[in-house]
C-alpha cells in the first residue's frame, strides 16, 4: 500500500495560479524530474498529493474534491495518464491537467484535435513547468 504524502509547508506568496493555494495531485512519476515537479508546484503555492497509479488517484480525487491540478504521465503502466486525464475531464471538468510524455508525436496521434490537454515533453525543466502550470491557470 502507498502512502499519500501531502505538503505541509507554508505556501509561497507568489503562487503559479491567480486563486493560490490549490491543491495539485501527481501521479506515477518518480523519474529524475520527480524532485523538480514537487519544488515547482510547492513554492508555487500547491498543496501536493502523491498517487501510485490511476486507481489511486481517482480514490483521492473522490476524497479531496478541491484538485486543481492534475499531473500524469501519458505512457503510464497498467491505466495510461491519458485515459486518466480523460476520467478527470468528464468527472470534474474545472481541473487542469498536465501530461508528460516521452513522444508528443504519439500523444498527439491519441488525442487529436479535439482534446485539450497542457502537454510538456520529457525531459523539461522547472521554468518550462512553472510557464504550463501558470498558462494553463490563465486559460480556465
Amino acid at each position: 500500500m502507498s502512502m499519500i504524502r501531502s505538503d505541509k509547508r507554508r505556501p509561497v506568496p507568489a503562487s503559479l495560479e491567480a486563486n493560490g493555494g490549490k491543491t495539485a495531485l501527481v501521479v506515477n512519476d518518480h523519474g529524475p524530474i520527480h524532485k523538480t515537479v514537487l519544488r515547482v508546484l510547492r513554492r508555487g503555492g500547491y498543496r501536493i498529493l502523491e498517487a501510485s497509479g490511476a486507481l489511486h488517484a481517482k480514490r483521492l480525487a473522490d476524497s479531496h474534491r478541491n484538485i486543481r491540478l492534475v499531473l500524469a504521465d501519458s505512457s503510464a503502466p497498467k491505466t495510461s495518464g491519458l485515459a486518466l486525464a480523460r476520467w478527470f475531464k468528464a468527472r470534474f471538468p474545472q481541473t487542469m491537467i498536465l501530461l508528460t510524455t516521452a513522444s508528443l508525436w504519439e500523444l498527439l496521434l491519441q488525442t487529436g484535435e479535439r482534446e485539450r490537454f497542457g502537454i510538456l515533453v520529457k525531459p523539461f525543466g522547472a521554468d518550462e513547468l512553472k510557464r504550463m502550470v501558470r498558462g494553463l491557470a490563465a486559460s480556465v
